[in-house]
């Protein structure tokens, strides 16, 4: 015993059915689908609300920057005098020799035998020139400490100009005039501040 399906009604009612479920189908898509094109819209609405927020807190913090930048023009004179100001300290300190170091070593060179008369540093241009009379017990005392001189950083081309017993002393002490130049050096150092 098998039943079959049979349908009194004619075959135009079925189709009107069939029609109308298929219509129920598809607004039932395009319900779906304007639910998510406006949940979308919302989430896309919300977002720009919020980037532009962020985008108007921006620009505020951008337009307190430009005012903090336009009080800082003040500063970027200063600096720009600092540099000036720093670079004729460093003009002005120039090459000058060692002097405190260059003397010193000098001092300490001189043997007992030798005492000095006069010390004469001149300045020819950008040139040193140093020149020492004295009086020493002999011409070896003169020619020791030529020697002694000869290993002092800082001086160069040294020459004795003349080494002669004095007449006018008794006790035969050599008279003598050395000269010598005294080589550029970094110049005066500058506070450590200003480096």
């Amino acid at each position: 015993m098998s039943m079959y399906s049979v349908s009194l009604l004619p075959s135009e009612y079925r189709a009107i059915h069939q029609n109308v479920k298929k219509k129920d189908i598809r607004l039932l898509i395009a319900m779906g689908i304007m639910s998510i094109l406006t949940v979308a819209y919302l989430v896309l609405t919300f977002t720009m609300l919020n980037l532009d927020k962020e985008y108007q807190a921006l620009q505020d913090e951008n337009v307190d920057l430009l005012i903090e930048i336009e009080q800082l023009k003040g500063l970027e004179q200063l600096n720009y005098q600092m540099e000036s100001l720093l670079a004729k300290a460093v003009a002005a300190k120039g090459s000058v020799p060692q002097w405190d170091e260059i003397l010193v070593q000098i001092g300490n060179s001189v043997p007992e035998t030798v005492g000095l008369e006069s010390v004469d540093i001149q300045q020819i241009e950008s040139i040193h020139k140093c020149v020492i009379e004295g009086k020493a017990t002999d011409h070896t005392a003169v020619s020791q400490w030529l020697k002694a001189l000869e290993g002092i950083e800082g001086i160069e081309d040294i020459k004795c100009s003349f080494s002669a017993v004095d007449d006018q002393d008794t006790g035969s002490a050599s008279k003598f005039k050395i000269s010598f130049t005294l080589l550029k050096g970094p110049g005066y150092k500058l506070p450590l501040e200003v480096k």
